[in-house]
């Protein structure tokens, strides 16, 4: 492989660490909880458990999560009335009003960012992302990254997206 090959690839992965490290600090902060707060906007009440299956989040992080929302008013838990050992999840008033405030924020933020492509480049950047996130799916198996502290993750899926 050429030098300029090696170059090109190298810079291509540093930019593409660099987008994460901006899409992590610049939109995650609280990442899990606006997921929350957009599936309960979307289907008003779920079982806790469905909604830590959706969002692929481990239990004791949902947990956390959940505890810090519900101490600030937003969201109520009730026993299901088919299983009372299942956790119904519902917002609060105050919490729709959140969730829409940080939907309209999230999707302000999106089109801010993308601002700089047209369509047609929009739609090549996906394509061509969809390809990477397939091939990688490919690699998670391959011995040369199971050494990497996420080599367990499977991204391309909820827990990423």
């Amino acid at each position: 492989m050429k030098d300029s090959d090696i170059s090109l690839q190298h810079e291509i992965i540093t930019s593409l660490g660099s987008c994460g490290h901006f899409l992590h600090y610049r939109m995650g902060g609280k990442y899990g909880r606006r997921r929350i707060f957009s599936v309960l906007l979307e289907n008003g009440e779920i079982l806790q458990c469905n909604l830590q299956n959706e969002l692929g989040i481990s239990s004791g992080a949902m947990s956390e999560i959940l505890t810090k929302i519900e101490n600030d008013d937003f969201i109520e838990k009730s026993r299901s009335d088919t299983d009372g050992r299942q956790i119904v999840l519902r917002l609060t008033e105050a919490g729709k009003a959140e969730a829409i405030r940080m939907q309209s924020e999230y999707e302000e933020k999106v089109s801010l960012m993308l601002s700089c492509l047209n369509a047609e480049q929009k739609k090549s950047l996906l394509e061509m992302l969809r390809i990477l996130l397939m091939h990688w799916r490919t690699l998670e198996n391959d011995r040369r990254f199971k050494a990497t502290p996420y080599a367990n993750k499977s991204y391309g899926t909820k827990e990423y997206d």
